[in-house]
């Protein structure tokens, strides 16, 4: 669950910062891990977790390790001196599972890459109310952070920027900042609400 706080475009640079700082800092400590793995995520596909609890343990593992790695996001961003609070969320273990059947069953049979369908282990949802457009906040960042990754996410009434950080087979799984506009927060509410249910049923048959 995301919980949003709306913040400034100066904010959200802080913001941007704080969070390539500490996903830095905790892969570079994975790395040293004894359950560590070169889980390539974009060569490995969705199917090959579905059927090898081996390479799914690992993704546990991973939450598990990040966990333990003593981040704490309302913590961590309350030291930002931000004037509206941010929040973040790490995906339960059931979430993990109900991502990887449903792309299984329902998307090629899981032939599509992992970091695609598992793309948002530690997920940040913020709401910008300044006069800009979505375009404008993509080309900013495009700009001033151009090893980050800026996918606009447009799915029927959802309009969203997405940002994803950390590269390389080392990061495991990549970190999702969700940058909503003050004026699509309902229509974007309503979208996720709808996906929650199918999760909701899911969960209860399980």
């Amino acid at each position: 669950m995301y919980v949003c706080y709306i913040i400034s475009i100066n904010e959200l640079e802080i913001l941007i910062l704080c969070v390539s700082e500490e996903n830095n800092r905790i892969n570079e400590t994975w790395k040293k891990h004894p359950h560590y793995k070169d889980l390539n995520m974009s060569k490995n596909l969705v199917c090959d977790l579905y059927n090898n609890p081996e390479k799914l343990s690992t993704i546990f593992i991973y939450r598990n390790f990040i966990l333990d790695s003593n981040f704490n996001p309302s913590l961590l961003f309350s030291d930002l001196n931000l004037k509206n609070k941010v929040f973040s969320r790490i995906k339960t273990i059931n979430s993990i599972q109900y991502k990887i059947e449903n792309y299984y069953k329902n998307h090629q049979q899981g032939k599509i890459p992992i970091n695609k369908c598992l793309n948002d282990l530690i997920g940040i949802r913020i709401i910008l109310e300044e006069d800009v457009t979505l375009s404008q906040i993509s080309e900013w960042i495009k700009k001033e952070f151009p090893e980050l990754k800026v996918i606009p996410a447009y799915r029927n009434e959802y309009k969203a920027i997405h940002v994803y950080f950390g590269k390389g087979n080392s990061y495991l799984f990549q970190w999702e900042l969700q940058i909503w506009l003050r004026k699509d927060s309902s229509t974007n509410l309503a979208s996720h609400r709808e996906y929650k249910q199918e999760y909701v049923k899911w969960e209860q048959n399980n």
